[in-house]
């Protein structure tokens, strides 16, 4: 049985501001993401979302998070989960995505970014991150949970949880200042109301 899932993406990094690629490497938060992270707490605890368990990506700008959030509402254990890490990114970590587009021109010739199939050269790609997310959904008995990750991996779990098609995942908008709420195929995206 999949729980009900509160679906948190990490607040704004140093990198998310300058548009470098995180993958799994990090950056520290911003004073927004900072911001952000309060009021997704503060939306949980709205919402009544206390005392469930929180699976947490092991990366620094999550783990940020989640001590931001668990100071405005109250959560169950705290789990680092490596499978909740962003997709790797490989050798295109840290560089912006200017830089990419200037150094892999050919290899990206024709190719959209919104393609499932879209990986790095060296990178995990979208398929090898669906299996992982596969199986640590496959584990889960609590009707519900809070899930605090990333924002490539929160496309991987629209396209698992609601059947939307991977190309339409791709495409849509995955903001830092919402929180998506998953429970029986549907999904329901709930504004955290960060204005900075």
């Amino acid at each position: 049985m999949i729980p009900r899932i509160y679906l948190v993406r990490h607040g704004e990094t140093e990198w998310n501001r300058d548009g470098r690629m995180q993958g799994q490497q990090d950056s520290l938060l911003t004073a927004r993401g900072r911001a952000q992270a309060r009021r997704s707490g503060q939306a949980l605890a709205r919402l009544g979302a206390t005392n469930l368990p929180a699976w947490v990506s092991p990366l620094g700008r999550a783990v940020a998070t989640a001590a931001l959030i668990s100071e405005e509402v109250e959560l169950g254990s705290l789990v680092l989960e490596p499978r909740l890490m962003e997709v790797g990114l490989g050798s295109w970590e840290g560089r912006t995505g200017e830089d990419i587009a200037l150094q892999y021109s050919k290899e990206l010739e024709g190719i959209p970014r919104s393609a499932w199939s879209f990986k790095c050269p060296d990178g995990e790609g979208y398929e090898a991150a669906t299996s992982r997310i596969g199986q640590w959904l496959g584990e889960r008995e609590e009707s519900a949970v809070v899930v605090i990750t990333h924002g490539m991996l929160g496309r991987v779990f629209r396209s698992m949880l609601t059947g939307m098609s991977p190309e339409i995942s791709m495409i849509t908008n995955v903001p830092q200042d919402a929180i998506w709420c998953f429970e029986d195929g549907k999904l329901t995206e709930l504004p955290v109301d960060v204005r900075l």
